[in-house]
């Protein structure tokens, strides 16, 4: 599992489907199987993420 940090973004649905054209791609020699896109914030208890977008990119 990698994760990669954005500062914004406005359109998650576009950078997913960018990453699933090149989804031959290897980070740190691992496949590439999915992506998500998530939002953080902090509350008192620390970080809570939450899912904006995610895709499959192989069977």
């Amino acid at each position: 599992e990698a994760h990669l940090t954005l500062a914004r973004l406005k359109d998650a649905r576009r950078l997913t489907q960018l990453v699933a054209r090149h989804s031959s791609y290897e980070i740190a020699a691992v496949p590439v199987k999915s992506v998500c896109l998530m939002r953080s914030d902090r509350d008192r208890g620390g970080s809570v993420y939450t899912e904006l977008h995610s895709v499959n990119l192989r069977a």
